[in-house]
């Protein structure tokens, strides 16, 4: 509900920064987007964080253009329940406040005296962050034992690094992208064009879009945490608007070089949206054929293979899903002395893992013994990227060759 809410709301904010078909466009491609819809078909907050971000925007222009109060308190109400939905909308809102003190020193340099409703976006800012505190007061105690509370640790994951999150990032969008790298490139080239076209007429509009996403990733990169692209999803429908304003601009451009009018600018862009909206298409159907991760096709594979006394282990994050979704009782393995037990026991044994960097990075001498004493017989994909199930065989026992497919 959120995901397709959330196409409405990038038309509304839309409409307050650009003309109405470029917001119409914009809402076009966040309809059929491969991102969007991915994160819409999972129950986690990331497309609220959409919503919500998209919401408070459209009330903190409004509140700051037009000086109403109840632009200001549903600025408060939107922005808190995006917290609400997710932590990191908290960077949000910090960046709106240092937009707001930009706006504001701006207006002094402008005015003897500032009016009265200058101050209406900060009484929005200061509601956002009380109603957010209400919210979370019954768990506050438990937020900081989990992060501030929590011991350092000299591990450092490959999910941490810059790079890999550049890297995740560009596979994603190339992933979603009919016409892969290509597609890619003039997705790029769009984007920077529209961003240079919005910076020439509306500054305080790319402050709104990108300040944000500039806090987040200095927050992420000054406590270590893992550098996930999902963070930065809330961006999406603001890249969105920048990639129709570049294709506007382009075809504008085009029509200039050509020596005709706006009418032939309009029918360049229009064909130009269009096309972006066609090549949109073919990835979806990965989206709708394939799981996030085949967890069932993994499951009935190794009950098919599974000879009598065999064991089946777990390591790693795909125990959650086979001990409470599908009730199996096979047990988890987080240390090497707990993996050499089980295959001491002179049984066949079966191991199933996914995710394998938190394996390396963080249990170095269990991952060693896996990759020693298995032989990985079955590769199950999805379209989680690195969210294979690997289903592995002790190699003290006659073992299939690796296959890599759903069947």
């Amino acid at each position: 509900m959120f995901g397709v809410a959330g196409v409405p709301a990038l038309y509304l904010f839309g409409r307050l920064v650009t003309c109405k078909r470029e917001a119409l466009f914009a809402a076009a491609l966040m309809a059929i987007n491969y991102q969007h819809i991915w994160f819409s078909q999972n129950a986690r907050g990331y497309t609220g964080m959409v919503f919500w971000t998209l919401m408070a925007s459209i009330f903190f222009i409004r509140c700051a253009n037009n000086g109403r109060k109840s632009d200001g308190v549903m600025y408060g109400v939107s922005a808190a329940l995006g917290v609400y939905t997710h932590l990191m909308v908290a960077f949000v809102i910090v960046g709106h406040a240092i937009l707001y003190a930009w706006l504001i020193w701006s207006r002094a340099r402008s005015a003897s005296r500032l009016p009265r409703d200058s101050f209406l976006p900060l009484c929005g800012l200061v509601l956002a962050g009380m109603l957010s505190f209400l919210l979370y007061a019954p768990v506050i105690p438990g937020i900081f034992a989990r992060t501030i509370g929590v011991a350092g640790t000299s591990v450092r994951s490959e999910w941490a690094s810059p790079v890999w999150a550049l890297k995740e990032m560009m596979r994603g969008l190339r992933h979603g992208a009919g016409g892969g790298l290509l597609a890619v490139a003039v997705g790029g080239l769009l984007f920077l064009s529209g961003l240079i076209s919005f910076w020439r007429s509306n500054r305080f509009v790319v402050g709104l879009m990108f300040l944000p996403g500039l806090v987040t990733v200095a927050v992420v990169l000054a406590t270590s945490h893992n550098l996930w692209p999902r963070f930065f999803f809330f961006e999406i429908g603001f890249a969105l608007l920048l990639l129709v304003r570049g294709a506007v601009v382009w075809s504008d451009f085009a029509a200039r070089v050509l020596g005709r009018g706006e009418r032939l600018a309009f029918r360049f862009s229009t064909a130009m949206l269009l096309l972006m909206i066609l090549a949109s298409v073919p990835p979806l159907r990965a989206a709708y054929r394939y799981p996030k991760q085949d967890y069932l096709s993994a499951m009935r594979f190794v009950e098919d293979q599974q000879r009598e006394k065999e064991q089946v282990v777990t390591a790693g994050v795909v125990t959650t899903a086979f001990q409470r979704y599908y009730g199996r009782s096979w047990p988890l393995v987080e240390t090497r002395a707990q993996l050499d037990a089980v295959l001491s026991q002179d049984h066949g044994t079966w191991l199933i893992y996914a995710m394998p960097i938190p394996i390396r990075t963080i249990q170095p001498d269990l991952w060693e013994a896996i990759q020693t004493r298995f032989t990985t017989v079955r590769v199950f994909p999805g379209t989680l990227s690195g969210g294979e199930i690997f289903v592995c065989k002790s190699k003290d026992e006659r073992t299939q060759p690796i296959l890599h497919g759903r069947n």
